[in-house]
């Protein structure tokens, strides 16, 4: 048996999601901005682990090495190190990873064009990538890098695990492996929604709904893995905190990578204080709160984050708003049968499972869940759905966290000559067991097309896949209107450019 200790789990995800901002204060903002912010943030973490409760959970090692080495293989499926197939979207984040790689730092184009995108998960990988460069062999420089960014992300993924594992007090190997299974497998239930078109069964299951989109855990890392690993790892740290004293700090690690996710955060951050704030001033007890609230760890953090990377984000196309779109609006894409679309979407996705897996003890939780997934999809921020797509990835996971200490915690037990009680709490029990794992086994569906889909297109073009979407070498001389997701035009006019920057 292993003995884990969360305060080290704690720190060291602290410093893990810290690396990201140090690398970007000292790569791309002026010295004499960018040391004090890592010098504020290397203070705020040593000051949040200092007083951290310790928990202590002696597991099995080799269930935790076929954890770590299911982790990497999930991350391979999912086209880390380019070695299976890669979605879409990879062609933007391939092109984003090669120029932060090759380009100097703060990378800049022609034509008065910056890179302005949210880089975080890129920037630690990058600096192997860089060892290749420095020794003049672009090949070597790739390989390194990818490698570099496969073991990144394997190792974010296997701390969110170990994590999940302190949040649910799991010690035993079936806990272990049920936790594994649910983070891979969890999804809504978009087979359901795709069976009046059975084409997205061939492609990607969740395009099923037209302008809005919950994306399952596999397809955020298939898809977005820059956004959606680190805010997996924020959440996790998260949801395992007894109070707000670290809250600031831990919340705004997720802007280094997962800006939209951060907005999520925040809600629950917001949520869990304002909570903790009736429940003060009826003991009156408001004066410990606000302590708790205003530590110099949370206004450290706040200090060292959030001017730089405000001044970066802001200066993104999708922010400013022009005739084409962009800027913050309301997302009205669903037309004359909206209501009809959005009832059976939250049906589907979450209100479902939710109703199954209530309880009293998770009422806070059950109440945030519901809330901010009814309201977010009515939000849209730049060209597409994206806001709704990855600020909601904060509540669906506390849903399967919630779903995660329900499938352990209130199954069915057997049990040799039970009294009739013991039958009656049972059967109960197994009224709301199977509907839950129904709802699971159908969300499973999902992430069975994703990686269906993947193997398929790998087999069929005998593995030329993987490079499919390496068609552009670089962002530079591409026209700005057709990159705006991921660049500032006219770089020089803004703030960040003229007074943080290199």
């Amino acid at each position: 048996m292993l003995t884990l200790h969360f305060n080290k789990i704690r720190t060291a995800s602290l410093i893990l999601l810290s690396m990201p901002a140090i690398v970007f204060f000292l790569g791309w903002t002026k010295l004499f901005i960018g040391i004090p912010c890592c010098v504020l943030l290397a203070v705020a973490v040593w000051l949040s682990s200092k007083k951290c409760e310790n928990k202590v959970i002696s597991v099995s090692w080799k269930a935790l090495i076929i954890a770590a080495a299911v982790i990497v293989i999930w991350a391979i499926l999912s086209g880390q190190g380019g070695i299976f197939t890669q979605k879409q979207d990879w062609g933007a984040r391939n092109v984003i990873f090669r120029d932060i790689i090759f380009r100097s730092w703060p990378v800049k184009y022609s034509n008065n064009v910056s890179l302005v995108y949210y880089i975080g998960i890129w920037l630690v990988p990058a600096l192997f990538g860089k060892i290749g460069v420095l020794a003049g062999s672009k090949s070597m420089a790739l390989i390194l890098g990818r490698t570099a960014l496969l073991i990144w992300v394997s190792v974010l993924i296997f701390f969110v695990y170990i994590l999940l594992l302190f949040k649910l007090n799991a010690k035993n190997k079936k806990s272990l492996y049920i936790i594994l299974a649910i983070m891979i497998l969890f999804s809504g239930m978009d087979a359901l929604g795709a069976i009046n078109n059975p084409t997205w069964f061939n492609v990607h299951l969740e395009w099923w709904s037209k302008g809005i989109q919950y994306t399952s855990m596999s397809a955020q890392l298939c898809w977005v893995f820059n956004q959606s690993v680190p805010a997996w790892l924020v959440c996790a740290l998260m949801y395992n905190e007894k109070d707000e004293s670290s809250f600031a700090l831990i919340g705004l690690l997720a802007l280094t990578s997962s800006p939209f996710p951060f907005v999520g955060i925040i809600l629950y951050m917001f949520a869990f204080a304002a909570r903790n704030l009736i429940k003060a001033v009826k003991a009156k007890e408001v004066l410990p709160f606000f302590k708790r609230v205003f530590t110099l760890q949370n206004v450290l953090s706040v200090i060292a984050l959030v001017p730089v990377y405000a001044m970066y984000y802001i200066t993104n196309s999708s922010f400013q708003g022009s005739s084409e779109g962009g800027g913050i609006a309301v997302n009205n894409e669903q037309g004359s049968d909206s209501f009809m679309i959005y009832l059976f979407f939250y049906l589907v996705e979450f209100a479902l499972l939710l109703f199954v897996i209530r309880s009293k003890k998770r009422r806070f939780e059950n109440l945030f869940i519901l809330i901010t997934l009814i309201l977010i999809p009515f939000v849209k921020i730049g060209y597409s759905c994206d806001f709704c797509m990855r600020a909601s990835i904060p509540s669906l996971f506390l849903l399967m966290i919630n779903f995660m200490e329900f499938i352990i915690y209130e199954a069915p037990v057997k049990l040799n000559n039970p009294t009739p009680e013991e039958t009656k709490v049972n059967q109960r029990k197994l009224r709301r067991y199977i509907p839950a794992v129904i709802i699971f086994l159908i969300g499973c569906i999902t992430p069975g097309v994703e990686y269906y889909t993947s193997a398929a297109e790998f087999i069929r073009t005998k593995g030329s896949c993987v490079t499919k979407y390496d068609y552009v070498e670089t962002y530079d001389n591409v026209p700005a209107e057709n990159i705006q997701n991921f660049v500032c035009p006219d770089y020089t006019d803004t703030i960040f450019y003229k007074y943080i920057a290199k």
